[in-house]
């Protein structure tokens, strides 16, 4: 693992992320799929176009390859990891009782072109019953992994 967690995004990966997540959004739109976790309509361009970027930052600092993987959902984001992605520090990796509990998930904090590595966690971990939470109050339960149980050392 790289000892320096702070990735800096050149704009042109930057626009290069942001395309792929306004990619995946069109392509969720004409086929009919809209956001499976509670996301409002409004949201659904941001929070795809930051995933993108957040997946493109975890690519450059891991050296593993990057496809965006426009159209095929089950692919996994990046070499093998899952990566989820917030803009506040203070904010907990999200999993979902769909996610596949062998993925190793990592969470990115970041905006634009600055990003971090916040942290690991295999899904089977992350599930654990005291994490189940709606925080929001819309019915959007999912599990909300503290920061203080993710790993910081992964083998990439």
């Amino acid at each position: 693992m790289p000892k320096d967690d702070m990735i800096h995004l050149t704009w042109a990966e930057v626009l290069l992320a942001a395309t792929v997540g306004v990619m995946r959004s069109v392509q969720d739109k004409k086929e009919g799929r809209g956001n499976r976790f509670g996301c409002s309509e409004k949201e659904e361009w941001q929070v795809s176009i930051d995933g993108a970027i957040a997946e493109m930052a975890f690519a450059k600092w891991s050296g593993k390859f990057w496809s965006g993987a426009i159209g095929n959902l089950k692919a996994r984001d990046v070499g093998g990891f899952q990566v989820r992605s917030v803009r506040d520090d203070g904010r907990r990796l999200i999993l979902h009782p769909t996610d596949d509990d062998d993925d190793i998930f990592v969470l990115m904090t970041g905006f634009d072109r600055e990003w971090r590595v916040s942290g690991f966690i295999q899904a089977r971990f992350g599930k654990n019953e005291d994490y189940w939470q709606d925080p929001t109050g819309r019915g959007r339960h999912a599990f909300f992994v503290p920061r203080g149980v993710l790993l910081h050392e992964v083998e990439l």
